[in-house]
């Protein structure tokens, strides 16, 4: 059967590698794919499960995905079931400030529970994206359920931070490695009429291939969605004001962009560095790329983002 059609681009090789070791009955219990955040590492591993179950429902109960534990007001997956709501992922999560962001040692507890009473000889696949949110105590409790898994599960896992996670659960996992788009993949992508009937002026694929970063999703995203890619390059002009404004005007946008969710912020601060990253590669360049990257670690740790940004940009 074949389970691999290109829907997304890049990572090829490694996704035909998983493809074949499924086809040929010899796919690992444990499966994590490691890369860069946007690089679609989620999106194959779900239509990969739904194509192995045979099923679309993001709700069979052949397929557990811990991010639908994170709804605000159901704990387990039953409830999910008799609710039958629709999956629930973490952007959306964390965008209306529900729950925190990590993974809990209820969280596993609850798709263990599961997992164990679905014992119908069917084929189960566990997905957790970015399992470096798991605390310490999750994590020990997961290494169990790798250790003695149910019969006929698989985990499908990914991360964007492999040096979180424990080595414990790394070595009881075949791992794969997706990486960003080279700009020569995506330039040969955007020049051939097959897989991008739409004109685009040398221009607008020069913005395509720079704003993406070499991140697939963001890439695809902004081919599909005019208003997305349009957000983009008004971002990516704001960035480029930052260096002509005045002292005044810098404490403005921090206080404006205080407003901001963290998502946008985060994407704000990337293209930053992206264009710090090629206009600066001197000494001065280095230490603001080290600043950059420090504002980004402050807002992760929830510091005050008024402060954080108001910093950043005076010293730019």
């Amino acid at each position: 059967m074949e389970y691999y059609t290109d829907e997304h681009l890049g990572n090829c090789t490694a996704k035909q590698r998983i493809i074949n070791s499924i086809v040929q009955k010899n796919m690992p219990h444990a499966l994590l794919i490691s890369g860069p955040k946007n690089t679609g590492k989620y999106k194959f591993l779900h239509t990969l499960a739904t194509k192995i179950l045979k099923k679309q429902n993001p709700i069979s109960p052949y397929l557990v995905s811990i991010d639908t534990l994170y709804q605000d007001g159901i704990n387990t997956l039953e409830e999910i079931y008799e609710q039958n709501n629709a999956s629930f992922n973490q952007f959306e999560r964390k965008k209306q400030k529900k729950k925190s962001n990590t993974i809990g040692v209820d969280d596993i507890e609850s798709a263990t529970k599961h997992l164990y009473e679905t014992v119908d000889g069917d084929e189960k696949i566990v997905i957790i994206r970015d399992i470096e949110r798991m605390t310490i105590p999750t994590s020990n409790k997961f290494l169990k359920l790798l250790e003695e898994p149910p019969q006929k599960t698989f985990f499908f896992l990914t991360t964007s931070a492999p040096l979180k996670i424990l080595s414990t659960i790394t070595s009881r996992c075949r791992t794969e490695n997706f990486s960003l788009l080279s700009p020569q993949e995506m330039e040969a992508f955007l020049n051939n009429p097959e897989t991008t009937p739409k004109f685009y002026s040398e221009n607008e694929k020069k913005m395509l291939i720079l704003l993406s970063a070499g991140k697939s999703e963001i890439f695809e995203k902004m081919q599909k969605d005019e208003d997305f890619f349009t957000e983009q390059k008004e971002m990516y002009k704001e960035v480029l004001e930052l260096e002509k404004m005045t002292s005044l005007e810098r404490m403005e946008k921090a206080e404006r962009f205080a407003k901001e969710d963290l998502s946008f912020l985060f994407h704000f601060l990337e293209l930053l560095l992206l264009v710090y990253r090629q206009k600066l590669p001197t000494e001065k360049g280095v230490i603001l790329l080290d600043k950059i990257d420090e504002s980004l670690l402050f807002l992760q740790q929830n510091a005050n983002k008024r402060l954080v940004l108001e910093n950043l940009f005076l010293s730019l």
